[in-house]
Parts: structure tokens; sequence; C-alpha cells
């Protein structure tokens, strides 16, 4: 009998599903989109801030600097590199169904 089920947020529940955004952001950078996503996700800072080493502040202050964003560019770059993101409510409400007779759990490094 299942007692508990136990998911993830990055990639589950929330997932990337738009990339226009990322890649306009990729293009205003001169980079690829993929060149930019390893800054954000693959980076050692990413790693650091993974493992709670850094805060998700530092990180990204690592990201502003390594791009050379403007200070106070740096929550538009934020808003346009997660817009194509879109949370699964299908996914949502199946797991709410499954309270209170099954114990439901996050288990991220988001």
């Amino acid at each position: 009998m299942i007692k508990a089920v136990i998911f993830d947020m990055g990639g589950v529940l929330l997932r990337s599903e738009d990339y226009s955004t990322r890649d306009q952001l990729a293009q205003q950078y001169h980079m690829t989109r993929i060149e930019m996503e390893d800054i954000v996700f693959g980076s050692e800072s990413a790693q650091l801030a993974s493992i709670g080493k850094l805060t998700i502040h530092q990180h990204w202050e690592n990201i502003r600097q390594t791009l050379n964003i403007p200070p106070a560019d740096l929550p538009e770059f934020q808003r346009m590199f997660w817009a194509g993101d879109r949370v699964d409510y299908g996914l949502v409400g199946y797991l709410q169904s499954l309270r209170p007779k099954i114990k439901t759990g996050l288990l991220s490094n988001a």
C-alpha cells in the first residue's frame, strides 16, 4: 500500500514550456539559450546554491555580474527568464486529491 508520494517542483510541477522569452534574452546577451541556461542552472554558482552554500540572492548576483546586467535590470531579466514556465495544475489537482489518505511531500533543490 502506498503511504506517501514525494514529488519534485522543477520539471514536474513547474515546467518550462515556452522558450521564446529566454531566446530573446539570450539574443540580447549575445549567446544561445542553452549557454544562458547553463549559467543559471549549471554554473558553479548554481551548484553552490543548490546545496545551500550560496543564497538565491547571491546566485542571481553572480548571474548579473557574469552577464554584465545593470542592477536595475535584474528584476526584468528574471521575469523574462521565468516567463515561459507553467504550473501543471492537473498534477497539482491530482496531488491534492491524494490527501489526506496519502501523505504528499515536495523534495526539491529549488
